[in-house]
């Protein structure tokens, strides 16, 4: 199944189509950057990462949170196909988000082991 992807750890799990992971990643870098505009929030994010350059920040942020956009970006690329666009276009989104409802099995599982997880601390 070319396109789909999983990403994440043994924690977590994302189980997304690779157009939708790209469309979550730049969510995510877009909130980074209104978050980090705020010079408390951006102190705390680099005390809570001692030592980490820029570049790394940046990427622990996009490993802990970009999970959290994937349903923003379904969400996001379903609109688009409302919108004037070729017919091209609109036919790669919709293959993804087709290929990308695929998974959902997986993404329940994860979200449901998590819950129970952290029901138990």
């Amino acid at each position: 199944m070319s396109g789909l992807i999983s990403k994440g750890g043994p924690r977590r799990k994302l189980h997304a189509h690779e157009a939708v992971y790209s469309q979550a990643t730049e969510l995510c870098m877009s909130a980074y950057e209104a978050l980090m505009a705020d010079n408390d929030i951006h102190a705390a994010w680099r005390a809570s990462h001692p030592g980490f350059s820029a570049r790394h920040l940046e990427l622990a942020f996009l490993k802990a949170f970009t999970f959290r956009f994937v349903p923003a970006a379904r969400a996001m690329m379903a609109a688009r196909l409302q919108a004037p666009l070729d017919d091209a276009t609109k036919d790669a989104i919709y293959e993804a988000l087709l290929l990308d409802g695929t998974l959902l099995r997986g993404r329940g599982r994860d979200v449901a082991a998590l819950n129970s997880k952290r029901q138990t601390l």
